[in-house]
């Protein structure tokens, strides 16, 4: 994905075949010299719920995303449906969050440590892919040579 100095994307989890969840945990990390995760009011990491939690549901479901140790780099995030609810089945967004391109380069964002759970709290085993960025200046300027027609 290419992105310009300053611009602001939101990073998206998907699952593409979702059986009995009922809780995620994860950490993301992200290159701090090329991006700034956005902090709301409260000193959390910006996030959002996703589809997949919400389709169809009335389910109340708890997101929580912080910076690990309170230091740029590491994102930790949790989702956990609330109560007596049911498990998730299917295809869907599972989380976004809020980025900011601070620097130029090329980076990655990458899931560590992350787990799906079930009703039981048992992890059900997942495979994660995270994503390549490449952060470039604002102002990008080209030349062009065009042949003026003799005469």
């Amino acid at each position: 994905m290419n992105l310009n100095l300053y611009d602001r994307f939101w990073f998206s989890a998907k699952i593409q075949s979702g059986k009995e969840v009922c809780g995620v945990e994860c950490r993301i990390a992200y290159p701090p010299q090329l991006l700034e995760a956005v902090l709301d009011e409260n000193g959390g990491v910006q996030a959002q719920l996703g589809s997949f939690f919400s389709n169809g549901s009335r389910d109340t479901t708890m997101l929580n995303a912080n910076l690990e140790d309170d230091k740029p780099g590491t994102l930790v995030l949790g989702l956990s449906k609330l109560g007596e609810s049911q498990p998730q089945n299917g295809k869907g967004a599972l989380f976004s969050v809020l980025f900011k391109c601070i620097g130029v380069g090329e980076g990655e964002l990458r899931f560590e440590q992350s787990h799906i759970y079930n009703a039981e709290a048992k992890e059900v085993p997942s495979k994660w892919h995270g994503a390549n960025l490449q952060v470039v200046a604002i102002n990008v300027v080209s030349a062009e040579i065009i042949p003026v027609e003799k005469g």
